[in-house]
């Protein structure tokens, strides 16, 4: 292969590889999302604090219907002492003051003088002064106590007036965090179509990508083949692949398996590699239960379980995520994993990935989609491989 050759082949597929990898990053689109979280939060925690005046106004205006009711029961039983006095005195007056066995009328008209007869009659008169004096005492409590009934009675309208205004507060922020649910739910499932959206396309993109490559070096080493039988020196010829050989193996020792084997598209893929695998795997079907090509692809656990395992087993999600936590290995947040540990997307364990680096991940996403690098959308946490 000329020198000149070679930089043209060398420039195109550099220009394919970036091609690749220059695809534009995905914008966060869990921004809205989390405002809308916060915006719910927010409402929630002011509902609470409303819901709990509600229920202090509420208490405070049944004390009082309490207090209400014992006062009146209170203004009748004292309306029934007031009732008995009275009949009490009347009947002494009705009985013409009659006591010890003669009559108090006749007592005080048989008096011999205007002076004895003046004596007489106020000493009658303080016969019934405690019977008075009784009807007096209850007759005052009665006013007492419905003076304070009809305090009581202005107190709980105005008790009642705040009740309604907290109901009405209460049933309004209720219908805003109704409002803001609905809102962070449709929110959130857009966000996971939008997701789910850019990753095929970028997949689709990488695919096409590499099928370009693929086609524009085989084009390339064509026409050098081609140049390189005209030109009929061997020993050009030779020392050039020689020095092609030399070049090839600097190559090798610079770029690590990994990255080497990011350009696989799943032709042919290896067990037990861990991250190098999970490159050679790319493309293959998703395939619920498959753990391997012998099952046509692999689900999220058979894919981490074929790259670091020997591809005769498989595993769950969650006993993978319990086997990093027995082991004391377990990381929360994608800031803190490293270069292929297992990324799971939840609390539940429901996804794996493997991690990276850079917010990407290789997974076996879901059905219809095949093994991919995609985006990170969510991560509850993680670690380095522990087998279960």
């Amino acid at each position: 292969m000329s020198l000149a050759k070679r930089a043209v082949t060398c420039g195109l597929t550099c220009a394919l590889a970036l091609g690749v990898f220059a695809s534009p990053a995905l914008a966060d689109p869990q921004s809205e999302l989390a405002a809308a979280q916060e915006r719910m939060e927010a409402l929630g925690s002011e509902l609470s604090v409303l819901q709990g005046d509600l229920a202090d106004l509420s208490s405070e205006l049944e004390r009082t219907d309490n207090e209400m009711e014992r006062t009146q029961e209170s203004i009748d039983e004292t309306q029934l002492q007031l009732a008995d006095a009275r009949a009490t005195l009347s009947m002494h007056v009705r009985s013409g003051y009659k006591s010890g066995g003669f009559d108090a009328v006749e007592f005080i008209l048989s008096s011999s003088s205007l002076e004895d007869f003046v004596s007489r009659f106020h000493y009658m008169e303080k016969v019934n002064a405690s019977e008075v004096a009784q009807i007096n005492a209850v007759h005052e409590l009665e006013q007492s106590l419905e003076t304070e009934l009809a305090q009581l009675e202005d107190q709980r309208a105005v008790q009642a007036v705040r009740v309604s205004d907290a109901e009405a507060k209460v049933a309004e922020y209720e219908q805003l965090v109704s409002e803001a649910q609905a809102y962070y739910w449709d929110l959130d499932a857009q966000v996971q179509a939008e997701l789910a959206a850019a990753a095929a396309q970028e997949a689709a993109e990488q695919e096409a990508a590499a099928q370009a490559l693929a086609a524009a070096v085989a084009v390339a080493e064509d026409t050098t083949t081609s140049e390189s039988t005209d030109e009929g020196s061997q020993t050009e010829e030779t020392q050039e692949e020689t020095y092609e050989t030399q070049e090839d193996t600097q190559q090798q020792e610079t770029v690590p398996e990994e990255s080497s084997s990011s350009y696989d598209t799943g032709g042919s893929c290896y067990p037990g590699g861990g991250v190098a695998s999970a490159y050679s795997c790319i493309g293959w079907d998703y395939v619920w239960g498959g753990f391997g090509p012998s099952m046509g692809g692999f689900d999220c656990s058979g894919l981490v379980s074929y790259c670091y395992g020997d591809g005769s087993w498989r595993r769950g999600c969650e006993s993978f995520a319990w086997a990093i936590q027995n082991a004391g290995l377990w990381k929360y947040g994608m800031e803190n994993l490293s270069y292929g540990d297992l990324l799971f997307t939840d609390s539940e364990y429901n996804h794996v990935g493997i991690y990276i680096g850079d917010g990407m991940m290789i997974h076996s996403p879901t059905f219809g989609r095949t093994v991919c690098v995609d985006a990170v959308w969510s991560c509850y946490g993680g670690g380095p491989f522990v087998m279960p």
